[in-house]
């Protein structure tokens, strides 16, 4: 899954409805871990329902461009069916 671009990666745990970890950058060397399920996205936004510890938390809708990187998501070991 490494050589997926982060289109490719945001479209695959969506479509798996895998529980992901999003690691965004927002600057000066500082970055955003959000953790939860993908339920939407276009070419410009990503639409994330935010858990922790498999608690429901909010949403959150953020840009492309705050992932620079296709390594910045990853699937955490199990997935909701």
């Amino acid at each position: 899954m490494n050589d997926m671009t982060i289109f490719e990666k945001i479209e695959k745990h969506q479509e798996d409805k895998n529980y992901v970890k999003i690691k965004r950058d927002v600057g000066n060397k500082s970055y955003i871990l959000s953790h939860g399920y993908i339920l939407d996205h276009s070419f410009d936004f990503v639409f994330l329902k935010v858990n922790d510890d498999f608690l429901f938390n909010g949403f959150t809708i953020f840009q492309y461009l705050l992932l620079p990187r296709s390594d910045t998501i990853t699937m955490i070991n199990f997935s909701i069916q």
